[in-house]
């Protein structure tokens, strides 16, 4: 209960000298995460997306206002965003009142209570979705003791959007073009040469998706 009402305390003088902020309803009260679920001591690597925290971000609810947090992160382990009011304040929000997200010049949108990044809108419409890998340390043969620690890696797939339907796709040039209409595949091959793109990568990859969308 203490920790609740120093919550509300802090969440208070945060709105005061916040901008363009909607109800406090967004923040969800039971979605408190502690410090300890950042990480784990017997394993590297970082839950957040983003190696710093992000100050420039706005979050976009369905009811049309707008909500720009001092500081936030992408926890990928709990496929949520997270707020930091304090050091030890940690908050994320209800995704039943969020459209989207805009984060590190990139765009988040829930689908089916999960947060996708938004890569092209039109007659192609794809999202990626970042996951938690595990990579399991070296053991020594001979004393089977650990040479190095485990590691937390993030990782992505790629999806499709078809009408509410996610399906996901191999990234590779071969299945982009397998996506385009016949008679302009050689229209994207020749856009791909001539500006050396690569889809391998995501900024390429969104240019060539929003020339296709914009044919």
């Amino acid at each position: 209960m203490k920790h609740f009402i120093t919550f509300l305390l802090l969440l208070n003088v945060y709105l005061m000298n916040a901008q363009n902020l909607p109800a406090t309803s967004i923040v969800s009260e039971s979605g408190f995460i502690a410090s300890k679920d950042l990480g784990e001591n017997a394993i590297s690597g970082s839950f957040l997306l983003s190696d710093d925290w992000v100050t420039d971000a706005v979050v976009y609810t369905n009811d049309n206002k707008t909500y720009k947090p001092d500081f936030i992160n992408f926890n990928v382990k709990l496929n949520t965003f997270i707020i930091k009011i304090a050091e030890d304040s940690l908050f994320t929000f209800d995704k039943t009142k969020v459209k989207s997200v805009q984060f590190n010049s990139k765009s988040f949108e829930i689908i089916n209570d999960k947060y996708y990044e938004n890569l092209s809108k039109g007659k192609l419409n794809m999202y990626k979705a970042y996951y938690l890998n595990l990579q399991k340390g070296s053991i020594d043969p001979i004393s089977k003791s650990k040479i190095t620690e485990d590691k937390y890696v993030i990782k992505s797939k790629y999806f499709l959007k078809e009408k509410e339907n996610l399906k996901e796709l191999k990234l590779s040039k071969k299945n982009i073009l397998k996506l385009c209409e016949k008679e302009k595949v050689s229209v994207i091959k020749k856009f791909i040469k001539e500006n050396d793109l690569s889809i391998k990568k995501d900024k390429d990859l969104k240019k060539i998706l929003a020339y296709y969308n914009s044919l």
